[in-house]
């Protein structure tokens, strides 16, 4: 229903000099005594004139008080009602699996019309995340409830949501447990209980922990978690398999209707690259599925740590923190030693680091000029860090990009702040917002002269002013990396970090990134394929990007970018990269489980250039791990959002339910506008009738 008033900012008064203003124009236009009698013309008419121009100039003077036109409309929402349907492969792993696909299908399609006569019914199916066009298949690999219920608290919050229809076997294999993570959503949770709780008979790989990466020649652990259903007293064996290779058999005997048991293996890394381990266990009869008696695992086998030399000139509290950051990512090994123990073959071993961090070395006790002249001969990449113990001027003479003049041998307080302009790599959006919590390092007085190419990842502020000096930055000057901090105290950034965070993500997430871009050997390379994983899962589309140069290492995008993907069983599937801005991007939709090997390749200067690699796709198996029904949690899930739970057999009784519950109901919802009466086009459309009926008249009669 649509009510309406018009209103204006002025006193309502006012109309009385619009009304006066059309009557003076009327009866000037229309005089009083022509409108008694006329020569051949008649009053009536005369009159309809004069009312017309009493009108428009009234209508017209009224327009100038800027009136308002201010609207209610009041609308009646039914309550809406979310049938969700879970649409994953374990609702089909019972005996019941014809009834699913068929009788039951026909139920869920009646108790949505039914409830369409009532209520405003939105429909979904869901895995691992919230399907709006649902096609219910029984396909999904992974279920997250949580990320469902999460999705209907974001589109309906603020609306007259009714209550949601959980059609669900209550197994989810993704996302955190939905009684712990749905507190939000204040409506009802009906729950519709689908699949089997009784346990079946069958043998599964239930769990495989890897590490992600191993280190050629090392060993590496594989822990594997087998269940055996019902097969109390008979053999299991357990088969490891790595490139079409048994590398292991575990003979294992089953003590009891629900057994497990956790084997701990040990394997060694002898091929280096993605490497594949398929766990299996023996087929027994009976079993629910063969399908979860299989499982494959990947790791990516590194041909060796880089080595990384913490040089300091005395014990200081910044060495342990930076070992520590560092030492968080598996590909570094770090090695701590001070200058006054150097072994005397040190500068014959260099060769063997990757980067060297010369903790304010050179310092006023250490300034050794035979180890600067080894590091200028093998060009190793480095990096200084600054502080009260620095020689400056023996740093200086080493010219690697910056100069502090005016030094004194003070210090002051240097704030880090991220300057906007740095290129060379990004940091997350967590960890900069979390430097503005970083406390000062102590950086040494003077005035900072960068060299012109040099890249300033942190600018330093001095109490409340942001200057232009750097605190880190970085230059490439004499054929290799070099990174500077220009002060002490990176401990502290670490504890503070934890006692407002308790993690030290951002701290880490600094410096492993500046070790990272100094330790990295230059690509030389005019075509290059950017991957940001080495595996893919199953359900997921597999991206690459690929950026390609001149041969004077400018970015250019000119040259098409072809690509080739080649399968285990030596199926090629040809692909062409698509231009993105002064990149290439690439989508290859989703592809089937299994190991690849990939070909670019394009033209650049003139000649061939030529990219090789390999990914994995992961198969998921998901829902055949877990294959009992967990009713348990869906009834507690109604019973938290008063509700109540129904088994697949007794679906029409929601109705019934639902239609009982009072707090059940449409809502009336009034919603107010305003607008300016003279932006209405019928307005317009009015006064332009008007004038012109008042022309043709005057026209007709002769000159009125």
């Amino acid at each position: 229903m649509l009510l309406f008033t018009i209103i204006t900012e002025e006193p309502w008064w006012f109309i009385l000099f619009c009304i006066i203003l059309g009557a003076a124009y009327a009866l000037i236009l229309y005089p009083v005594k022509l409108l008694k009698t006329v020569e051949g013309k008649k009053p009536k008419l005369l009159r309809f004139m004069a009312v017309l121009r009493f009108f428009i100039i009234f209508f017209l003077s009224y327009l100038l008080l800027s009136p308002l036109i201010k609207s209610y409309l009041r609308e009646v929402q039914k309550p809406i009602i979310v049938l969700a349907q879970d649409n994953s492969q374990s609702i089909l792993l019972n005996k019941d699996s014809s009834f699913y696909k068929t009788d039951y299908l026909k139920n869920l399609e009646q108790l949505k019309n039914t409830l369409s006569e009532k209520f405003e019914v939105q429909y979904y199916s869901f895995g691992k995340t919230l399907n709006e066009t649902p096609s219910i298949e029984f396909n999904e690999k992974q279920t997250n409830i949580s990320a469902l219920l999460d999705a209907v608290y974001d589109k309906y919050e603020g609306q007259n949501l009714g209550a949601i229809i959980l059609a669900s076997d209550g197994i989810y294999n993704q996302g955190s447990n939905p009684l712990y993570n749905n507190k939000k959503l204040k409506t009802t949770i009906y729950t519709l209980a689908l699949g089997d709780t009784t346990l079946p008979r069958d043998v599964i790989v239930k769990k495989v922990r890897i590490n992600s990466i191993a280190y050629l020649g090392n060993s590496f652990p594989i822990e594997i978690e087998a269940d055996a259903y019902g097969y109390n007293g008979e053999n299991l064996s357990v088969t490891v398999v790595h490139n079409g290779q048994t590398e292991s058999i575990q003979n294992i005997t089953a003590t009891s209707s629900r057994f497990t048991k956790t084997l701990l293996l040990h394997f060694d890394a002898k091929v280096k690259g993605m490497q594949r381990y398929t766990i299996r266990i023996n087929k027994h009869q009976g079993e629910l599925s063969f399908l979860n008696n299989t499982k494959d695992v990947f790791i990516d086998v590194i041909d060796g740590r880089q080595k990384i030399l913490l040089l300091a000139g005395a014990p200081h509290p910044d060495l342990g923190a930076l070992k520590n950051a560092i030492e968080t990512n598996q590909n570094y090994e770090i090695q701590l030693l001070y200058a006054k123990a150097l072994p005397v073959d040190i500068t014959t071993k260099l060769h063997e680091y990757s980067l060297i961090i010369l903790h304010q070395i050179p310092s006023t006790e250490f300034s050794t000029k035979s180890l600067f002249d080894a590091l200028d001969k093998i060009k190793i990449p480095r990096l200084y860090i600054l502080g009260g113990q620095s020689n400056l001027s023996v740093f200086y003479s080493l010219n690697e990009g910056l100069s502090i003049g005016n030094n004194r041998g003070t210090t002051n307080d240097a704030l880090p702040r991220l300057n906007s302009n740095f290129n060379l790599f990004t940091l997350s959006d967590e960890t900069q917002n979390n430097l503005n919590k970083f406390p000062p390092l102590q950086v040494p007085f003077g005035n900072y002269n960068a060299a012109g190419d040099a890249h300033i990842l942190f600018k330093q502020q001095i109490g409340a002013t942001l200057s232009d000096m750097p605190l880190l930055l970085f230059t490439n000057k004499n054929d290799y990396k070099t990174g500077i901090i220009c002060g002490e105290g990176i401990w502290r950034w670490r504890i503070q970090e934890y006692a407002q965070t308790e993690s030290q993500k951002a701290s880490n997430e600094v410096l492993t990134k500046t070790i990272q871009y100094l330790s990295s050997k230059d690509d030389k390379r005019l075509l290059r394929i950017i991957s940001v994983q080495k595996t893919f899962e199953e359900n997921e589309n597999v991206l690459f990007d690929a950026e390609v140069y001149t041969p004077s290492y400018e970015l250019t995008n000119e040259p098409e970018v072809s690509y080739k993907i080649i399968n285990e069983e030596g199926k090629t599937f040809d692909y062409q990269f698509s231009k993105s801005g002064k990149s290439y991007h690439l989508d290859c939709g989703i592809l089937p489980a299994g190991s690849y090997r990939y070909f670019a390749a394009t033209q650049s200067g003139g000649r061939p250039e030529n990219v090789s690699g390999q990914f994995t796709v992961i198969p998921l198996q998901a829902e055949f791990t877990e294959t009992v029904a967990n009713h348990q949690l869906l009834a507690s899930l109604s019973y938290m959002h008063n509700g109540k739970l129904f088994y697949a057999k007794e679906m029409q009784k929601i109705v019934d339910e639902i239609i009982a519950n009072q707090t059940i109901k449409p809502l009336s919802y009034a919603h107010q506008r305003l607008e300016d009466l003279i932006n209405l086009k019928w307005i317009f459309a009015l006064l332009l009738f008007t004038l012109t009926a008042e022309w043709f008249f005057r026209k007709r009669e002769g000159g009125y």
